[in-house]
């Protein structure tokens, strides 16, 4: 038996070990467009910070681990171009070798990820980047040791790109952050979380500007000088665009597999897609939704490994469920780390209390303690749990993980309430902020 995977990075390689440590004489073919393989694409604005260490550090595994180790087959700049739905093949492009040649299957699996979207603006500069895949990466870290810009022009405002702002603060770049939509920063978040976001910011003097459109680049000796928008020129020796992703489900499309509304490729709780023989994961297909019982888009490293893991088995004969998505995310902004899980308040259909407390991370008089806010969504009359937002230095995400898990388990305000959480004054107070927050919803019910 014959399992294809198309893309090798996080999905990809979990899908095809899945497959070879499931059934070990099944032939496992990776094919992976790039040169690098299993790596974790998440840790690279953390990596920019540090100059000593290679944004190669961030491989899991190499190309040869999964050969030797676990008899898997990677293709390295091995672009899958064309499905024959037909003649169950893969139309392959090497890219070393400059020739096309076809690849029979049993089971497929795509995992080809996301791809950054760019500015629709013609002329490439050089200075100005994206930052997705390893290359990105990599190109982007020896442009900044190399010409050691000062000024930095960053266009979006998404957790990722308030990651990258991080590492260009550290690095001691003044940046600019802009957007294009008007209003406060991070809309999908309460204003009482936002409004933090946007004051350590400004703290740290990195200035944020809504409602800017790109009109496009000024260069000087071939290199980036200016960024021009439609509020002026902005002096710049570097620009990074990070507007988000678009899932790579063209070839699925073309080979006539069904698109879900979301643009990702549709797939069922399996992970099957319309064709029997295909599956699909990661950040190319939808993601079923808990709590809003549909599929949503929601490309995430630790949801493309446990997706690919599932469809790596299950194209190898297994029947496992994926289990879904709660909407969880978390991000550092400087010493602030940012979360939330569950429902957005444009998501909730039903009545709901909102609850809004803020305490601190640590026991009375306990040396280090620092304040912690979190909004608490529950639903009216049942006190279901719907989501949760926090900010705060410290213990953050910890306590976003306690209310995904709830929602897992369909908690309400009252079971929150009840659980036995860990205590010691160096960690909590001996009223938890999470337990504040469900006893002080539960008055509202």
């Amino acid at each position: 038996m014959r399992i294809v995977v198309v893309g090798g990075v996080a999905a990809g390689m979990s899908a095809a070990s899945q497959a070879k440590r499931r059934v070990k004489e099944a032939d496992v073919v990776a094919l992976e467009k790039t040169g690098d393989v299993s790596y974790g694409s998440c840790g690279m604005p953390y990596n920019l910070m540090r100059a000593d260490n290679p944004m190669d550090e961030l491989v899991v595994l190499t190309a040869d681990n999964f050969r030797n180790k676990r008899s898997i087959d990677v293709r390295l700049f091995q672009e899958a171009k064309k499905i024959n739905r037909e003649k169950k093949e893969v139309e392959v492009w090497d890219n070393k070798e400059n020739k096309a040649y076809n690849i029979s299957y049993d089971k497929l699996v795509i995992a080809t990820g996301a791809r950054a979207i760019n500015l629709s603006l013609q002329k490439q500069v050089k200075g100005v980047f994206m930052l997705r895949t390893l290359e990105d990466g990599k190109r982007l870290k020896n442009f900044i040791k190399e010409r050691k810009p000062k000024k930095a022009f960053l266009v979006g405002a998404g957790r990722i790109a308030l990651e990258i702002v991080h590492a260009l603060h550290e690095l001691g770049i003044n940046t600019v952050l802009v957007k294009k939509r008007p209003g406060r920063i991070l809309p999908q978040f309460e204003e009482e979380i936002s409004e933090k976001v946007e004051a350590k910011l400004e703290e740290k003097g990195i200035k944020f500007i809504s409602g800017v459109e790109i009109k496009g680049f000024m260069e000087k000796d071939g290199f980036l000088k200016k960024v021009v928008t439609t509020e002026g020129e902005f002096d710049a020796d570097l620009s990074i665009i990070s507007i988000g992703v678009n899932p790579n489900a063209e070839i699925a499309k073309e080979a006539g597999i069904n698109i879900g509304k979301t643009k990702a490729i549709e797939v069922d709780r399996y992970l099957r897609t319309s064709d029997k023989d295909i599956f699909a994961c990661g950040d190319c297909c939808e993601h079923y939704h808990r709590l809003l019982k549909k599929p949503v888009f929601s490309p995430s490293g630790t949801v493309a490994n446990k997706q690919g893991r599932i469809a790596g088995a299950n194209a190898i004969g297994a029947n496992i469920i994926y289990p879904g998505v709660v909407g969880t995310s978390v991000f550092r902004l400087c010493d602030l780390t940012v979360a939330r899980t569950g429902l957005l308040r444009e998501e909730i259909k039903e009545d709901f209390v909102k609850t809004i407390i803020l305490s601190q991370t640590r026991g009375h008089a306990y040396p280090g303690s620092s304040p912690i806010k979190i909004v608490l969504f529950s639903e009216k009359g049942t006190g279901r749990l719907l989501g949760a937002q926090m900010i705060g230095k410290e213990y953050v995400w910890g306590r976003i993980n306690v209310v995904a898990a709830g929602l897992y388990k369909d908690f309400t305000v009252d079971d929150l309430s009840s659980l036995d959480m860990a205590y010691s004054p160096p960690f909590s107070p001996v009223w938890d902020p999470l337990l504040i927050a469900a006893n002080r919803a539960k008055k509202f019910i």
